[in-house]
């Protein structure tokens, strides 16, 4: 299984009573690199395409957050390949798992020519091609953009009448919660902090 996060910058489009000055066309972060402004999703995928893909919290991945959205549905003796992020391999110690690190960042992208992330980052750019023409969804949404796409990747594939009842069964079974102030209670503080 591999897994990896991607980010969207946090958004509240739509939002006519903001506490701080709106962001034209998305605007882009007050503080550089990965901080609070920026939701993490968390996608998961096996060699069998399926998928998981949640809004995970605010800013970096920690351990107990990835246990909480991944650890239910692991089988025993799964391999997962992650990157180098110290909550995926934290996770991997808590559970005991097979662990595989890729290094993208020192050119190593196959590990022992099995081993890599390129599904997850291929489903990563799929997903946000999905998301340019929206031109940014508020974060109390995003779940139900992140679900849409994983339907609509799944059942691409499908045409005609079986690919429709596909879709809407598949559309059935996703879960479509929105979120913002309702992310775990350890992340709801932080959308105070930013409209701050």
């Amino acid at each position: 299984m591999e897994a990896d996060e991607t980010y969207v910058l946090y958004s509240e489009k739509g939002n006519r009573h903001l506490k701080r000055k709106a962001r034209r066309r998305g605007g882009v972060a007050k503080t550089r690199g990965l901080s609070r402004e920026q939701v993490s999703i968390l996608v998961a995928r096996d060699r069998n395409k399926s998928t998981l893909a949640q809004v995970a919290t605010f800013g970096r991945l920690n351990a107990s957050r990835v246990d909480q959205l991944l650890g239910p549905h692991l089988q025993e003796g799964v391999t997962i390949c992650t990157d180098a992020d110290a909550a995926f391999r934290k996770f991997a110690s808590i559970r005991n798992l097979n662990h595989m690190t890729i290094h993208p960042d020192k050119k190593r992208y196959v590990v022992k020519a099995v081993y890599h992330i390129q599904n997850v980052n291929a489903y990563h750019e799929r997903f946000k091609n999905f998301m340019r023409p929206f031109r940014g969804v508020a974060t109390k949404y995003l779940s139900h953009y992140v679900s849409y796409h994983q339907v609509v990747d799944e059942t691409k594939h499908l045409a005609g009448k079986e690919g429709i009842k596909e879709l809407f069964h598949r559309s059935l079974r996703c879960p479509m919660k929105t979120i913002g102030k309702k992310l775990p209670h350890y992340c709801a503080l932080q959308i105070n902090q930013l409209a701050s």
